[in-house]
């Protein structure tokens, strides 16, 4: 049987790895497996995105805006689609928050409405739990810091029972070796 994933959600046509792209991706066009990356937060939330910095997706206040040296409050402040180009050459996000007269108190409620706030992995989990959604999930700290996300992205899936949905990988051999140590019946890629 085929099955359908969705690499950062369906990043093609709506902001990658926002949890706008990953409901479309799901209640849009019935993916089977949603793909992402995770990186960990300076205080420790797991939150999806490919890079360890956020220049390339947010607006981001500075060059080399660094995921671990922020906190998720800091990061909610963030509009995760402003630098989506949709397939039309447009940036449909960029000014939303302008546009919508929304004040800096209130960005992180309006942008987490939208969709296009930070996706954090307990969200995500929480979202598709009643889908019974199956995940290909990659670490991408590595280090003390690695080991910190493992641990904490193993400890929600015990919470949600979805150990046979999920496939956890990291391009640190170290992090999947210590995936196994913690969980020996995890899902490793290759």
């Amino acid at each position: 049987m085929t099955k359908i994933y969705a690499h950062r959600g369906f990043s093609e046509k709506y902001p990658e790895n926002t949890m706008l792209a990953f409901e479309r991706a799901v209640y849009d066009y019935k993916v089977d497996i949603l793909e992402l990356d995770l990186c960990l937060t300076y205080d420790n939330h797991l939150i999806a995105n490919h890079n360890d910095t956020l220049d390339s997706v947010c607006d981001v206040p500075y060059e080399n805006y660094v995921i671990a040296e922020h906190t998720l409050e800091e990061i909610s402040y963030l509009n995760f689609a402003y630098n989506f180009e949709d397939l039309n050459g447009n940036y449909p996000f960029r000014n939303i928050v302008e546009e919508n007269n929304i004040s800096y108190e209130d960005r992180p409620g309006f942008l987490y409405e939208q969709g296009i706030s930070v996706a954090v992995i307990d969200d995500i989990f929480s979202s598709f739990y009643s889908e019974n959604m199956k995940y290909i999930i990659e670490l991408k700290d590595g280090g003390e810091r690695g080991k910190i996300a493992a641990e904490k992205l193993l400890n929600l899936i015990h919470y949600w029972g979805i150990e046979e949905l999920v496939i956890v990988s990291s391009f640190h051999s170290e992090i999947e070796e210590y995936v196994r140590e913690l969980d020996s019946n995890i899902y490793i890629g290759a």
